[in-house]
């Protein structure tokens, strides 16, 4: 993957564990049903898309802005 989007989960992941949250209670709080998708995306298997970044924000309680703010000030100044 692009070091923009290592740097977006990056945030995701670091937003998750302030929080002490596991995968599995992220995914919890996201209404997921499928065990997994946290995990996936972590790892790089697979894509976020914006919706599931929402979720993932408020799952976290935390205003999805400020959370794509934070993403923003992480990416390199060239995206490829």
């Amino acid at each position: 993957s692009s070091p923009a989007y290592e740097a977006a989960i990056s945030v995701l992941v670091d937003a998750r564990k302030r929080q002490g949250l596991t995968q599995r209670e992220l995914e919890r709080r996201m209404g997921q049903t499928y065990h997994g998708m946290v995990a996936k995306i972590e790892t790089r298997e697979r894509q976020i898309n914006l919706i599931e970044f929402v979720g993932w924000a408020r799952a976290l309680s935390l205003d999805e802005v400020e959370l794509f703010r934070e993403v923003l000030a992480m990416l390199p100044a060239e995206i490829d």
